[in-house]
């Protein structure tokens, strides 16, 4: 069944697996010296329309004092950190309350976070941008971000929506 006129809403209703293959879009980083700003651009762009599933930040670096991420969409990396602020948030709200796109601050030494999500996002085929502060007292500056996002579906089995199925 066509469902490529349907709204986003009745789309997030669909089951997980009506979604098809999911894929990452990622960033990586490596401090070359302390106090140094750092950033990266997905080789990858996302879908036009996508379905954010995952973000997994992991980074690495022995210090006592703040490092911060931030994470936008954008068709080329800004020159510093105003540029990065003129560009589109990954996620409106994420992060330390501040101007957009917000800090993300990283625990000591070897961090993880895995944020599961499921959210619409209309990227127009830009790619996934980071933007990190290496204090000049940190010793290591080691990072990922690693987004899991699918497309969204154009069209479903019949059945699915049949009045008829009762169960699967």
């Amino acid at each position: 069944m066509d469902i490529s006129e349907w709204p986003i809403e009745h789309k997030l209703m669909l089951p997980e697996w009506c979604y098809g293959q999911k894929f990452p879009v990622s960033v990586a980083w490596q401090a070359a010296a302390w106090g140094t700003d750092v950033k990266d651009i997905s080789e990858d762009s996302y879908p036009a329309e996508c379905l954010l599933w995952e973000i997994i930040i992991c980074t690495q670096r022995v210090t006592t004092t703040d490092c911060y991420i931030r994470l936008a969409l954008g068709f080329q990396l800004p020159e510093n950190e105003a540029g990065m602020m003129e560009l589109e948030p990954l996620i409106r709200g994420f992060g330390v309350t501040g101007p957009e796109p917000r800090k993300i601050t990283t625990q000591n030494n070897n961090y993880i976070e895995r944020f599961r999500l499921r959210r619409y996002l209309v990227t127009g085929g830009r790619r996934l941008i980071v933007y990190v502060r290496i204090p000049t007292t940190a010793n290591v500056g080691i990072g990922h971000v690693i987004t899991i996002v699918s497309s969204i579906p154009k069209k479903v089995p019949d059945w699915l929506l049949s009045s008829q199925v009762k169960s699967l």
